[in-house]
């Protein structure tokens, strides 16, 4: 069975109305709507962070197999430490 050549172009229509976002933003606007940094808190003390985009920028690294060196060498507001 194949698929229409037209089927793909309300699709594309759909993909041009979404607004480009960056996905740092995406999350910084989640987290103030959740506040799910909350839940990462210390191992010991409880103490939620305060650096809460040093916090996300572990889990993008990770997620996009950047690791942390490259994603470090890639912020300009956080190193590898």
């Amino acid at each position: 069975m194949r698929t229409p050549s037209d089927a793909a172009d309300p699709l594309f229509k759909l993909h041009k109305r979404i607004p480009d976002t960056r996905i740092t933003d995406t999350m910084r606007e989640i987290n103030e709507a959740t506040r799910f940094t909350d839940a990462f808190t210390h191992l010991r003390s409880g103490v939620p962070t305060k650096d809460n985009i040093g916090l996300m920028n572990v889990p993008l690294a990770e997620g996009r197999n950047l690791g942390l060196s490259k994603m470090a060498e890639a912020s300009n507001s956080h190193d590898f430490r």
